[in-house]
């Protein structure tokens, strides 16, 4: 989970994320926010030195942690149980997918929403010719 081989978050069925530490085989830190289980982590790929982390959640929230204090430092609301979530390349915008079927992009920069975006009715064909 972490860009550091040693450190480990797993997902759990709890709303409690623990930073385990291989090398000791022992938890070094306890995030805690999630009202129920974070069902989503995610580090940023291309900022492998970034000590951020992001997890989504069936409270319908998505939050960003401080892997150094175990802060949270964002919190985004996405009215809805999140079941994914995802950075952008850049680190500066989340990506989270619900179970109504949105998909919510978040500003890391603003602590807002850029836009939501609704699942088409038609997967295979989202933009639908109209009936006369």
């Amino acid at each position: 989970m972490t860009p550091r081989p040693h450190l480990f978050a797993p997902a759990g069925g709890d709303a409690a994320i623990l930073l385990w530490d291989l090398n000791r085989v022992a938890t070094t830190l306890k995030f805690e926010g999630h009202e129920n289980d974070a069902s989503c982590i995610r580090t940023a790929h291309d900022a492998p030195n970034s000590n951020a982390f992001a997890t989504s959640s069936s409270d319908g929230t998505v939050r960003v942690w401080d892997m150094r204090t175990g802060k949270c430092t964002h919190l985004f609301d996405a009215g809805d149980e999140c079941n994914a979530c995802a950075w952008f390349p850049n680190g500066m915008a989340l990506a989270a997918g619900c179970n109504n079927g949105k998909t919510h992009l978040f500003d890391l920069r603003s602590y807002g929403t850029l836009v939501k975006l609704p699942r088409p009715l038609d997967p295979m064909n989202p933009n639908p010719e109209p009936h006369p």
